[in-house]
């Protein structure tokens, strides 16, 4: 599934809207959720999980071809943690 296929949900859902007025819809739900995201929120969707950001801390790590040592640095990722109803229904 994609946008254009999340747009199209919202379109049937609400016959009034137009196919480029859906798409609207979807790309504001997921400009506000990363805005949030990146304000150090999280996004929580019942039955569905929850997104979160979790900070990364500096590693040291080496180049296997040349053996040089290298420091990671620390840094920011998105971490999914499915609801338990997503889960289940995965398993029917």
């Amino acid at each position: 599934m994609n946008k254009a296929d999340l747009a199209e949900t919202v379109r049937s859902f609400h016959g009034g809207v137009t196919g480029a007025k859906a798409l609207r819809i979807v790309d504001a739900i997921f400009r506000s959720a990363a805005d949030g995201l990146a304000a150090g929120g999280s996004l929580r969707i019942r039955r569905f999980g929850s997104l979160e950001v979790r900070s990364r801390r500096p590693r040291r790590g080496g180049d296997p071809r040349t053996g040089r040592i290298f420091v990671a640095p620390a840094y920011r990722t998105p971490f999914f943690r499915p609801a338990r109803g997503l889960l289940e229904s995965l398993q029917n």
